[in-house]
């Protein structure tokens, strides 16, 4: 129980993985990580480390990327706000026009906003994101 509260995830989902019967997405294979206090994560195609620990509202990271494929759109229910510190970045926001952000440059969108991101340049990215926990989680 302690587990999926702190994982922001069912006792009923996390039982199912445990017997094999469910796929965890990304996004809950990240929130378990955390929740064990691991400070790195798979943030879609690209590495995440936690700047806090414990149970928060708001998840600050630093986002490492160099794909330069995109991927498949992602979607999690936190807001989130994105703040380049290095290299050029491609955001696609599902439904909304794709954007290139360079140092400097940032980005907000809603939780459940489809959206996929890559790198431009061969160096990768540097990013400052912060992800805000829903009040209903």
């Amino acid at each position: 129980m302690q587990l999926a509260a702190r994982a922001s995830l069912s006792h009923a989902f996390l039982s199912q993985l445990e017997r094999g019967f469910g796929r965890p997405s990304m996004v809950s294979l990240g929130r378990i990580a955390w929740a064990f206090g691991s400070s790195r994560e798979s943030y879609g195609q690209a590495e995440a480390r936690l700047l806090v620990h414990g149970t928060r509202r708001f998840l600050p990271m630093e986002v490492r990327g160099a794909n330069a494929d995109p991927g498949d759109h992602l979607s999690h229910a936190e807001d989130e706000f994105a703040h380049v510190v290095d290299g050029t970045v491609l955001v696609d926001l599902e439904g909304d026009e794709t954007r290139i952000l360079v140092p400097g440059d940032s980005i907000y969108h809603t939780g459940g906003t489809p959206h996929r991101w890559s790198a431009v340049d061969e160096g990768g990215n540097r990013l400052f994101v912060v992800e805000e926990k829903p009040a209903s989680l």
